[in-house]
């Protein structure tokens, strides 16, 4: 089992700069593998969610004919309540994963996200994890920026 953190938080308070997308990526490498290579067994979260509340809208369509008025009112959208995703994995049997976090509306991407991995591996060859991050950041002025980077700790050794 390895157990992975992810931290969003602005670098100072002040900071004006909002985390938007973050993705977290894990490539799983077996060494001289004459036969199958370590996989992920199982990815979780698969899918973690928050509530959302939100008021159905109606579309109105009116006309004005001298002293004669009429419209129609018509309700669009789903239910009042449901989920939106802030964190997915991929890469369950894969030797290949990666989890997407998103802000959404009401939930902006700020906080401890932990993230699992089930590997299943053979002890007797070596194996290692590869991170690597990507991230999305808005600035009220700047406007999108883009980042992607290979972790300080670049490799992970999977013993048994």
């Amino acid at each position: 089992m390895l157990v992975l953190v992810c931290s969003f938080h602005p670098e100072q308070p002040e900071s004006p700069w909002i985390m938007t997308k973050g993705a977290l990526g894990l490539a799983i490498h077996t060494e001289g593998t004459t036969s199958a290579g370590a996989v992920a067994r199982r990815v979780d979260p698969g899918e973690r969610t928050r509530p959302v509340n939100s008021t159905p809208s109606t579309v109105s369509f009116s006309f004005n004919a001298g002293v004669f008025g009429a419209g129609v009112e018509h309700p669009v959208g789903g239910s009042a309540t449901g989920h939106e995703w802030i964190v997915r994995g991929y890469g369950a049997s894969q030797a290949r994963l990666r989890w997407d976090f998103r802000s959404t509306k009401r939930h902006p991407l700020v906080g401890d996200h932990p993230v699992a991995v089930l590997i299943e591996f053979d002890p007797e060859q070596e194996h290692r994890a590869e991170v690597l991050f990507s991230a999305e950041m808005k600035h009220p002025a700047l406007g999108l920026r883009r980042h992607r980077a290979q972790l300080p700790l670049k490799t992970i050794t999977l013993t048994a």
